[in-house]
């Protein structure tokens, strides 16, 4: 038996599993998927060389060792939790996101985070997506989640999750009940600013334009964009994540665009060759289970 191959992460997904009535509801408890669950729990009885469960169809039973198993687990995980309290021994995950992620997306994943591990300090960093790439590569922070694409060897980069970006205007605007391409072509545009993960996008999408985009205004801010939008300034694009309050309190209109529509993935950026430690995994665990944006009806 390696014993050095159990973690704490392992045997806390271990507690919830036996204190729930199904996977499914340890799952939710946690905000995991049954996937996770179900690798820690092999991954665990492959470490004791012993089977914790007996399965029934879908469900798990605790059998005779996985009783006794749990009430050790449980001391050790209570131990660990009195430990972090006592020394404040907290491991800190530092997070970086680009702009729209941090302000828009990011809180959902974070509650969820905390509930997975109480003890863990948690910091974010929000900055344009090439900030942050520079910012993961020169290992100032653990994990990112990111807008844009990623030109790095130094990185990894894998999907997150699709995320829909739209044109925005003015109640008022002449192009808010619908638009043609040749009509966002004649419009003056307020974008954000290059190296942003939300410029780079609409300047990927409108290349194959006839003619560029007039672009009236450059701005470094989602808020400042939308504000300029609102007051008749010209058209926008960002993410749907970012207009929706506004556009289902009537105060910006998403344009329908027709067959032209914009969307993009989001992406997971660590250190390439850094194995994730618990912390990490325990994010990435969380991040696979949210959902995909989509622009309000």
């Amino acid at each position: 038996m390696n014993t050095w191959g159990v973690s704490l992460r392992q045997l806390r997904l271990f507690v919830a599993a036996a204190r729930h009535p199904s996977l499914a509801a340890a799952s939710r408890r946690l905000n995991v998927s049954q996937a996770t669950l179900s690798e820690a729990i092999r991954d665990l009885e492959g470490v004791l060389g012993r089977r914790l469960f007996d399965r029934d169809g879908r469900r798990l039973r605790l059998n005779a060792l996985g009783h006794g198993f749990l009430v050790d687990a449980e001391h050790l995980v209570m131990e660990a939790d009195d430990l972090v309290r006592r020394h404040g021994v907290k491991r800190q995950l530092t997070i970086g996101a680009s702009v729209t992620i941090g302000n828009y997306i990011l809180s959902d994943v974070l509650i969820a985070l905390r509930r997975l591990q109480p003890e863990l300090g948690i910091s974010v960093v929000i900055r344009n997506t090439e900030t942050i790439a520079k910012a993961v590569a020169a290992r100032e922070v653990d994990v990112a989640l990111v807008e844009g694409a990623i030109r790095n060897s130094d990185l990894e980069v894998r999907p997150w999750r699709n995320d829909a970006l739209v044109v925005i205007a003015a109640q008022g605007h002449p192009v808010a009940r619908g638009a043609t391409v040749k009509d966002l072509m004649k419009a003056d545009w307020i974008l954000r600013e290059v190296g942003s993960g939300t410029r780079e996008s609409f300047d990927s999408v409108t290349r194959d334009w006839p003619q560029p985009a007039r672009v009236a205004m450059t701005v470094g801010g989602n808020e400042l964009l939308k504000a300029l939008v609102r007051d008749g300034a010209g058209l926008g694009c960002l993410s749907a994540a970012a207009v929706v309050d506004e556009a289902r309190r009537g105060e910006l209109s998403i344009v329908p665009t027709g067959p032209f529509v914009m969307g993009r993935i989001l992406r997971i950026v660590t250190p390439m060759g850094r194995r994730p430690d618990d912390a990490v995994s325990a994010f990435l665990s969380v991040c696979e289970q949210s959902r995909d944006i989509t622009p309000p009806a």
